[in-house]
């Protein structure tokens, strides 16, 4: 290998990036990631705030079980006897609540038992129930490897399930008002509304944690900090501070990267891990078709989050809840993100993350919101990350402390002991994840998906130059099995699917 020439440069080290690094380096190509922060992993990055280890983006995962997908692809990152995991509450690992009900009504762990506890609450939908939990596997059996158990490979994505809203499928199949609501009630999984969310994207992330839902132990950082380790141990480069400035194109394809330090990476093929429209915005020396960037720039993008991370002050007054805690105002859980000033929250997520330390109290609490990016937009011109902060200001920090107040007074409702036991709080606004994920506005999760146009945002992995592809949340889905498959779809491109889904499926 000659200096910076490599046969893949791989810009950004999330998930996506990370995992094509694997697979690439294990077979044999010459792999170079750049990563631009202090810190590999992307969404799955973890920080320590007062002692306390904190995830930033990944705070479960589903179908990780033995002879479920996700266990079965980090067994072949080499990753998955090293992983620190616990498992949830069979019995109810998603909590859902609603202000002036004082019931909470519980996802369970396995198809038969989900059925059986929601079951308890409406009898007279058990058989709709039953439909719904064989519908939504059915479908993560007919998306291109959401199943690794096929003697082939099968690339079927255009069925007729892609232009199914997920709230005509819930009016035509439940009587219910109340057990529709309870069955979108995750919806801040996937930033879902009641305007575009499709059936097979709620069907395609709620289905993995049906089948198995587990916490990591100590933070995802783990998962990034083996992969990176793996990528080397196969000869790959990984390397962190290198902030690429521009690719550098010459008729249909990218000859090299450039950083802002000046420094050029050469390679016969790109992948970037960033979002489409900032990779293309990098561009430097092609014609790319106004069409495609229009596309591109046309396509709604999910919203942002407000996360506050609470140190406890008193580590055995808040019982570890080995669950996680949806909060709606009504029934309506699809609104969320059309909040105003006077009612937000509308919803959020609340949990205790696993405490390394003791099975029966927990050290710290996550809270989730939406939130718009036009609410810190006076901000926008600022950048706070890792190695470069930029001070915002003391009007940035009232505001923290406004929604602070505002919002513990929404998670005092379901976590009562919170009250009185904070020691400290470290926030994450639409700005931290703009700055730390590259991601237009501080998207959380990129591109929305809209049953209306699915192939709309459908991204192929390959661009419109030769030698130029996307990986990550943007060519499939989010999280961490969504992002995995998309890393797969991305080297099966270069290297052929069939090929890939050889290698990686269950034998």
């Amino acid at each position: 290998m000659d200096g910076n020439k490599f046969d893949i440069v791989i810009i950004g080290s999330g998930l996506g990036g990370l995992a094509c690094g694997y697979i690439l380096s294990k077979e044999g190509y010459s792999v170079c990631i750049l990563e631009k922060n202090q810190q590999f992993g992307g969404s799955l990055q973890d920080f320590k705030h007062d002692g306390v280890t904190f995830d930033t983006g990944v705070h479960y995962v589903g179908g990780l079980d033995e002879g479920q997908s996700l266990h079965q692809y980090f067994k072949y990152f080499n990753i998955l006897d090293k992983l620190k995991y616990k498992r949830m509450d069979a019995g109810g690992f998603e909590h859902i609540s609603y202000d002036n009900d004082n019931s909470f009504y519980k996802y369970g762990i396995g198809r038969e038992n989900f059925v059986e506890i929601l079951a308890q609450e409406f009898p007279k939908e058990k058989e709709s129930l039953q439909k719904f939990v064989k519908e939504i596997r059915e479908i993560g059996l007919r998306y291109p490897f959401y199943h690794l158990t096929d003697n082939a490979y099968h690339d079927t994505l255009n069925f007729d399930f892609l232009d199914v809203s997920i709230a005509k499928y819930f009016n035509e199949h439940f009587k219910s008002e109340k057990l529709k609501s309870i069955l979108g009630g995750n919806n801040l999984l996937y930033a879902g509304n009641i305007e575009n969310s499709t059936l097979y994207e709620h069907a395609l992330i709620t289905n993995s944690y049906i089948e198995s839902a587990y916490r990591f132990t100590g933070g995802a950082g783990q998962i990034a900090k083996y992969l990176v380790r793996n990528i080397r141990a196969n000869g790959g480069v990984v390397k962190r501070y290198q902030n690429v400035e521009k690719f550098i194109a010459k008729d249909k394809e990218i000859i090299s990267v450039k950083l802002k330090t000046g420094e050029t990476y050469f390679a016969k093929k790109f992948i970037s891990n960033i979002h489409p429209i900032n990779t293309l915005k990098m561009v430097e020396g092609a014609h790319i078709r106004n069409a495609y960037i229009n596309r591109l720039n046309s396509i709604k993008n999910s919203s942002s989050a407000y996360s506050m991370h609470i140190v406890l002050k008193d580590k055995e007054k808040m019982p570890y809840q080995n669950y996680n805690h949806y909060h709606f105002k009504d029934y309506n859980v699809w609104n969320g993100e059309f909040y105003n000033k006077n009612n937000w929250p509308l919803n959020y997520m609340a949990f205790t993350p696993v405490n390394p330390k003791s099975n029966k109290w927990a050290e710290s609490v996550i809270a989730i919101a939406y939130m718009n990016f036009e609410d810190v937009e006076e901000w926008k011109n600022t950048e706070n990350v890792a190695g470069f902060e930029e001070e915002r200001g003391k009007m940035y920090a009232e505001f923290k402390e406004k929604h602070n107040e505002i919002f513990l007074k929404e998670v005092y409702k379901v976590m009562p002991q919170l009250k009185g036991n904070i020691k400290s709080i470290n926030v994450s606004t639409p700005l931290t994840y703009r700055d730390y994920l590259y991601s237009p506005n501080g998207s959380i999760y990129g591109y929305s998906k809209d049953y209306k146009n699915p192939l709309k945002a459908y991204i192929s992995p390959q661009t419109k130059l030769n030698n130029l592809f996307f990986t990550g949340q943007n060519v499939n889905l989010h999280g961490v099995l969504g992002v995995t498959v998309s890393a797969f779809m991305t080297c099966g491109e270069i290297m052929g699917k069939e090929y890939l889904y050889d290698k990686v499926k269950m034998k």
